[in-house]
C-alpha cells in the first residue's frame, strides 16, 4: 500500500483521538484504524489448507513473489513476478 494512504490514516486517527478525547467511542474508532493501517502495511501473505501453505510476499519494487507448499512442508514451486510484467493467461492458470 502506498505510504501516503497510511500517513493520511495515521493522521485521521490523531486528529479522531484528539476530538472524541479518552472515551469508549475514541477507543473503537482508533482501534479500528490502527487494524486497518496494520493489515494495509503488511508485505506477507499466508493462506493454509488441508493440502497446502501459500506465501505471497510483496517485493521491494512492488512485484510478487508466491510460494507454494505442500501440508508437510516440502516447496512445490515458486512464482515471481515484476509490477511492469504482463501476466498471460498460461502463467496465471499454472499459478
Amino acid at each position: 500500500m502506498e505510504k501516503a494512504t497510511i500517513d493520511h490514516l495515521n493522521n485521521l486517527k490523531v486528529i479522531l483521538n484528539k476530538v472524541l478525547g479518552s472515551n469508549t467511542l475514541s477507543y473503537k474508532y482508533t482501534n479500528a484504524l490502527n487494524e486497518a493501517i496494520e493489515y494495509l502495511s503488511e508485505t506477507k501473505l499466508e493462506l493454509k489448507t488441508i493440502k497446502a501453505r501459500v506465501v505471497v510476499e510483496q517485493t521491494l519494487t512492488g512485484g510478487v513473489i508466491i510460494d507454494i507448499y505442500t501440508s508437510t512442508g516440502d516447496h512445490v514451486d515458486t512464482f515471481e513476478f515484476d509490477p511492469i510484467e504482463t501476466i498471460s493467461t498460461d502463467e496465471i492458470g499454472e499459478t
